[in-house]
């Protein structure tokens, strides 16, 4: 429970970041292909310094990537997929409020539970039945049944998390196989890789120019999102192998309650009734999948 606390604490805080970052780059008008191939290219150099500077501290090895021609074409089908949902990912932040958005990000745990149930044997029934609940009441709580009328922002995130719920699956599978650092620099260098052959195709290189008088707060931004983002992302890539991706799926829900509070803090986001309620059951969806497991 404390490395999925922690988890949620920085994933909330990497969605304040994101969004100002968004912000900042509305003044460079750098595509959202460009910023994405950017925010790869820190996290390979991150992890690239990590692994110069402490290399006993994190383990980078491929030996194992050709031993499965699963693992090859899932490291390439995840980056192409992120690269696909990062882009409605940032039209969405950019435009909409995080508390209007951030039920919407969290539906699309539905699929990653039900297929990470099926897939993968394990899993207990009561985690699952938890998860399920929650998942279905983050639905409920995100749609307005006055109108039917969904707004196309979330949908644009609704959409982004299918994906992700996609590749989620598909991570859960390589990690069997390799390293946590191996999977995440072998995705980034596969996405600049992607990044740099669409900018080369179609010589748009204005697109991923950083205008001098912003290159700092800009690159900071950046610097901080990804490192933040490796963080967390690397502890729920751990969970979910030592968990499996149903438990880590029902606790990974705490991160909604916290950006709901993080977005009230940082942009006096001020949560609806409705979001306060599903927050309460989640909490308590996710007290009664752990203890009863």
């Amino acid at each position: 429970m404390f490395w999925w606390i922690l988890t949620a604490c920085i994933s909330a805080i990497n969605t304040i970041v994101y969004k100002k970052l968004l912000v900042i780059n509305t003044q460079n008008k750098i595509s959202s292909i460009g910023l994405y191939g950017y925010m790869c290219l820190i996290v390979v150099l991150i992890i690239g310094i990590i692994y110069v500077v402490y290399p006993s501290s994190i383990t980078i090895d491929f030996s194992q990537i050709y031993t499965s021609f699963f693992t090859i074409w899932g490291i390439f089908l995840f980056s192409v997929f992120w690269m696909i949902a990062n882009i409605p990912a940032q039209i969405a932040y950019r435009q909409e409020k995080i508390s209007v958005l951030t039920p919407f990000a969290e539906t699309g745990r539905i699929i990653t539970l039900i297929l990470g149930f099926f897939l993968f044997a394990n899993t207990s029934l009561v985690t699952f039945s938890f998860a399920l609940v929650s998942a279905f009441v983050l639905v409920w709580a995100s749609i307005n049944f006055k109108s039917f009328a969904i707004n196309k922002y979330c949908l644009f995130i609704l959409l982004t998390w299918v994906i992700q719920s996609i590749n989620t699956i598909i991570a859960g599978y390589i990690i069997l196989k390799l390293s946590t650092f191996s999977f995440i620099f072998g995705v980034n260098i596969i996405a600049v890789c992607i990044t740099l052959f669409y900018m080369l195709s179609f010589k748009r290189w204005e697109l991923v120019t950083i205008p001098s008088q912003t290159t700092r707060p800009l690159l900071g931004m950046l610097t901080l999102n990804n490192l933040l983002w490796l963080v967390s992302y690397t502890i729920t890539l751990y969970l979910m192998k030592e968990l499996g991706i149903v438990m880590t799926s029902l606790l990974g829900m705490i991160t909604m309650i916290l950006t709901i509070l993080s977005s009230y803090i940082f942009f006096r986001d001020i949560p609806t009734r409705k979001d306060i309620i599903v927050a309460c059951i989640i909490m308590l969806c996710v007290g009664g999948g752990t203890i009863l497991q």
